[in-house]
This record gives structure tokens, C-alpha cells and sequence, in this order.
């Protein structure tokens, strides 16, 4: 899944995928051509249980609680 959205006038495109390599965690990457609080050069690779995932209203809602 391919997420396209904007934080404070920066596109950033934002990549989920679930259970990455059958190790039980979901993979999602941050792509920006600037910096964002959680990165220094635009890229931000995360991990993330899917039940931690879960507890957010989708993938857009928790990109926006990492800022």
C-alpha cells in the first residue's frame, strides 16, 4: 500500500507493508525530499507490530502521531 499525504507543505509518500517477510511486523517507510521531525534526511524506515498498528484509526493517523 502506497500513501500519498502532506505534513505542514511537505509531500511525503509513505509505503505499508504488512507482516514484511512473514516476520509478524508490518514495514512502513517515509519518503520526503526534506527533513521531518523523525528523520534527518527524509527517510524513515519503522516497524511496527500490526496490533500496535491497530490501535490507530489507519496508517495516515500514525504517520501524523510520529510527527
Amino acid at each position: 500500500m502506497i500513501l500519498s499525504l502532506e505534513w505542514e507543505g511537505i509531500a511525503i509518500a509513505v509505503s505499508h507493508k504488512p507482516n514484511w517477510l512473514n516476520t509478524g511486523y508490518d514495514h512502513v517507510e517515509l519518503r520526503a525530499d526534506q527533513r521531518l521531525p523523525v528523520t534527518q534526511t527524509g527517510y524513515r524506515s519503522q516497524f511496527i507490530h500490526p496490533e500496535e498498528l491497530a490501535q490507530f484509526e489507519g496508517l495516515e493517523d500514525f504517520v501524523r502521531s510520529m510527527m
